[in-house]
């Protein structure tokens, strides 16, 4: 009993130790995305404002 306790309990540490892996990595792929998502929306709005027409940050 003592053994599968102390079994148990490694497992355990281990899945919470995955879960805050992929958690991590999950927010951190949110939050790439919203921001290039961000990014690509202000830059429409520049363009429409005429931003790119003026000179000012020129798309190649």
């Amino acid at each position: 009993m003592p053994e599968e306790a102390k079994y148990s309990r490694v497992f355990t540490l281990f899945g919470e130790f995955i879960l805050n892996m992929v958690q991590i990595y999950v927010t951190t792929q949110v939050h790439r995305s919203a921001v290039q998502w961000l990014n690509r929306k202000s830059n429409r709005a520049r363009q429409t404002a005429g931003g790119s027409a003026s000179g000012v940050n020129p798309e190649p």
